[in-house]
Order: C-alpha cells, then sequence, then structure tokens
C-alpha cells in the first residue's frame, strides 16, 4: 500500500513538472513567460539579446561642480517621507539603499548635482529604465513640441502613426499617452 501510494504521488509529481514544462515553453503566453522569466526586475537586461547603439557626435557631458555637490548634499542629507502611514527621516543614502535604488542622479541646467550609485551598481553599470522612460518620454515629447516636430499634445497619435487609424486610435491624443490616461484597455497576459 505504501509503495501505491508513492507511486501515486509520483505520477502526480510528474504530470505537475510536465504541465509546467509545457507550460514554460509557450512563452508566447503570460504564463508560459512567467514561468520561464519569473517576475519583471532590474536584471531583465541579461535574459534578453541586445545591441549597442552609439550615440552621434560630439556627445553632450554634463557639468560636475564641487560646491554644487556639496549644497545638494548638506540640503537633503536626511529626508522625510511617508511609510505605511507615519512619517518617517532618514539620511538619504541609507532611504535609498532601504528600498532598493540602484542609481540616483540628481540634474539641474546643465550641472550633476549629485550622482550616487547602490546594490553592486556603479556608472558603467547597465541599468533598466522601468517607469523612469516615461519622464525621458516626456522631456523628448516636449523638445519636439519646442523644434516643430509635434505641433500640439492635443493632436491624435495618429497623425503620427497612420497605421492604429483603422484600429480606432483617432481619438486618442498624445496627452492621452503622455498622461497614460488613454482609456486602452490592458490587461496583463
Amino acid at each position: 500500500m505504501v509503495g501505491r501510494i508513492h507511486w501515486k504521488n509520483a505520477g502526480q509529481n510528474i504530470l505537475l513538472i510536465g504541465m509546467g514544462l509545457l507550460t514554460s515553453s509557450c512563452t508566447s503566453s503570460y504564463l508560459g513567460r512567467y514561468v520561464f522569466w519569473n517576475f519583471v526586475d532590474i536584471e531583465d537586461h541579461k535574459k534578453f539579446p541586445s545591441r549597442r547603439i552609439s550615440n552621434a557626435p560630439p556627445a553632450f557631458y554634463f557639468k560636475k561642480s564641487e560646491e554644487a555637490e556639496k549644497r545638494f548634499s548638506l540640503q537633503f542629507r536626511e529626508i522625510e517621507y511617508y511609510f505605511q502611514k507615519g512619517k518617517k527621516r532618514a539620511p538619504l543614502d541609507e532611504f535609498l539603499i532601504s528600498t532598493g535604488t540602484t542609481a540616483f542622479i540628481v540634474i539641474q541646467d546643465d550641472t550633476v548635482l549629485c550622482e550616487k550609485y547602490f546594490n553592486d551598481y556603479a556608472k558603467d553599470s547597465i541599468n533598466t529604465s522601468f517607469s523612469m522612460s516615461k519622464s525621458v518620454i516626456s522631456t523628448l515629447v516636449g523638445i519636439a513640441l519646442d523644434q516643430g516636430y509635434i505641433k500640439s499634445i492635443d493632436e491624435s497619435i495618429t497623425n503620427y502613426i497612420p497605421e492604429l487609424k483603422v484600429k480606432g486610435f483617432d481619438k486618442i491624443t498624445i496627452k492621452h499617452l503622455l498622461t497614460m490616461s488613454s482609456g486602452i484597455r490592458h490587461t496583463w497576459g
């Protein structure tokens, strides 16, 4: 009887493993991607192919100012923040380390006010942008507006991506995308 129970459990385990392997081989499905790649994280750049894109000369370099860095350091030595319904205080570096921050850079005009790296990251480390990319995109849209490439953020996105007209995206504006209020239905997976 004990042998039968053992084999019965082994059969269930083999079935579960087989289903897991089958699902993970279907990386076009959300479940398959989850089983194969797991959660999105800062190491994603190691999982997927990439290629280097060189900048066009001349490269722009931000100025460094010890005086500006010193002022920033004194002004933000300790910060106040809210966590779990309570007000907290902590040294900025301690806070950044505790939140899993890998890079913290503050730039004003053309000068770096603060540049720090944490959790085994350095200036030349590859860093996944995640939501920070929204700020970069907004900045680029602002530059495109200023230079006349985009007339208004109230324009339909189909003025720039005509292929989307047939899919009913003509009422969605650039502003909708910038504010993440387009109404496009998205379900994970």
